[in-house]
Order: structure tokens, then sequence, then C-alpha cells
């Protein structure tokens, strides 16, 4: 089990996106929806923090990092 919870994209699982490139064009912008969605329904008014995500070993570049900083 990995550290982090893991998400496929449903309408292409197959694409390098989801299974070995640290980013894509759709993985990104899902990815900030879903941070968005979270911070505006559980957290409003949280601060999000975008960073560098983990990067492993193959890949070119790391992964997005997103979270919520709470007050």
């Amino acid at each position: 089990m990995g550290g982090e919870p893991t998400f496929v994209g449903i309408d292409e699982p197959e694409s390098p996106q989801w299974n070995i490139d640290a980013l894509g064009p759709i993985k990104r912008t899902r990815g900030l929806e879903l941070i968005q969605a979270l911070r505006d329904r559980t957290a409003p008014g949280a601060l999000l923090h975008y960073g560098q995500g983990k990067w492993y070993p193959g890949e070119s570049a790391t992964a997005l990092g997103a979270e919520l900083l709470l007050a």
C-alpha cells in the first residue's frame, strides 16, 4: 500500500499520466479541481498550498503536491 490515495482517470485508465508519468494535462486539472472542491466543502477559507510532490525513480519530474492548511 502506498503512502497516499491513488486516482486513475476512468475515461482513459491506460494513459501514461495515470500509470507512469508524474503529471499530465488531465491529471493536473482533476487534481486541482479535487483539492479546491474539498476545501470548499470541508474547510471554506482554508489555505491551499501547492508544492513539490513525491519524486519516484524513473520520473522526469515531480508530481504536484497540494494540501489544505487549516488555522
